[in-house]
Parts: C-alpha cells; structure tokens; sequence
C-alpha cells in the first residue's frame, strides 16, 4: 500500500463520507482499505473528531451515519430538524427517576438527539451522556417531572412523545 499523508487520508475520509452513508468506523475502514489506505481505528475515531464528523440522520434514509459540518448539498446528513427529516424520529420512549431522564432512541440515533437536547441550555439539564441508543440526562435538583416532560415536548414533536413514555 502506497504512503498518504495525513492530508490525503483526510480529504479521502472527507470524500468518503460525502458520498456513502456510512453508518459505522468498521463501514468506514472497509471503504479506506479499497482506497488502499490502512489505518486503525484509532486513528480513525482521531481523524474523524479533527473532521468534526457526528452522526447524524440523512432525511429520506431514517438511516444514522457520519456527517461533516456544514455540507450545503441538498442530501447533506444533518443533526438539527430541517423540515424534511428530524434527527428526533428515531426517539422511542422516556422515564424519569428522580433527577435523571432516560431516553431510548433507535439503534445509533442516541448521539443526536443527545446533542439536541444539549444544545437547548435547558436550565433543567446538567448535561448528558448518550451510548448507542440510550441516553442518561442528568436534570437540576429543582426541576420537577412536568418541566421536564415540557421542555421534551418543546424538541420532540408531539406526535412522537406521545407514544414514547
């Protein structure tokens, strides 16, 4: 295998992700060795944070996969409700203990409606952990189940909170 530099292995990555919905780094590792490029994972995880690659939801696939920033393509993966396809279909349901918020979500959409949540600055949210398809929401000590049931419906469309909890 020829020896890239490391901005070739980018601009390769960046490429990549434009053009495959690429739904994991396995995926991802795959679509490099057929571009005779041979990295760990590691290294992938490295080069795809220096990317500012998140995963994401691509409208009309229901599919979660890696995006980059700021992709002005009309197919563009996109993490923030665009009219055509909310990051938030893939919520299933909630429960509230205490001062935590446990989410479901579909298989890989956790991380997005994590960072949706995050971005809100919710004064009732600490802060949360999202795994695959779970997240764990840290809420303040005052707020109360109702709040916290509205601030959900204020970022998941009711008509998907409704069948959730």
């Amino acid at each position: 295998m020829s020896k890239q530099t490391k901005s070739q292995r980018l601009s390769v990555i960046a490429d990549l992700l434009r053009t495959h919905e690429v739904t994991d780094q396995a995926m991802l590792l795959e679509l490099l060795r057929g571009r005779n490029i041979s990295i760990t994972q590691g290294t992938l995880s490295t080069y795809l944070s220096e990317l500012g690659a998140t995963k994401g939801v691509r409208p009309g696939s229901f599919k979660s996969c890696y995006q980059l920033p700021l992709m002005p393509q009309a197919d563009a993966v996109t993490t923030q409700p665009t009219g055509l396809i909310s990051p938030t279909v893939g919520f299933r349901s909630y429960a509230i203990s205490g001062q935590m918020l446990v989410i479901r979500t579909e298989p890989g959409f956790a991380q997005s409606i994590a960072t949706i949540l995050d971005s809100s600055l919710s004064s009732l949210s600490l802060g949360s952990v999202a795994g695959y398809d779970t997240i764990i929401v840290a809420l303040a000590e005052e707020a109360t189940d109702g709040e916290v049931i509205d601030w959900l419906h204020q970022i998941i469309p009711e008509s998907i909170l409704a069948i959730g909890r």
